[in-house]
């Protein structure tokens, strides 16, 4: 992906609102994720992905400092991509009920 505008950040992914901001100065991948209202329930903020003009891909990049033009994505959490909508407690309830229906067959 190309981003062409070299005095704004662009922050996309899984936050409230994904939007392009001015730069500032001295700002972090961090500070632009709060400018877009935060990461939703489903986005890693651990995972923060930068990418930089000249194509270089940062990884884990929360806490780095914010050159302009670069864009910050923020990636689905893992729990989010394998359990989907439904929460981390429902999954393991679902599995251990699982779990003891089938012992309760080989009974």
């Amino acid at each position: 992906m190309e981003y062409d505008n070299a005095n704004k950040i662009l922050v996309t992914g899984f936050v409230n609102k994904p939007a392009a901001h001015y730069f500032r100065p001295g700002f972090s991948a961090k500070d632009y994720i709060a400018l877009s209202g935060g990461s939703l329930d489903v986005g890693s903020s651990k995972r923060v992905r930068i990418l930089k003009k000249d194509g270089r891909i940062i990884k884990r990049g929360y806490d780095k400092i914010i050159e302009p033009g670069d864009i910050v994505d923020i990636p689905e959490t893992f729990g989010s991509i394998i359990f989907g909508n439904t929460g981390f407690v429902q999954a393991l309830t679902s599995i251990a009920t699982l779990m003891l229906a089938y012992q309760a067959t080989l009974r």
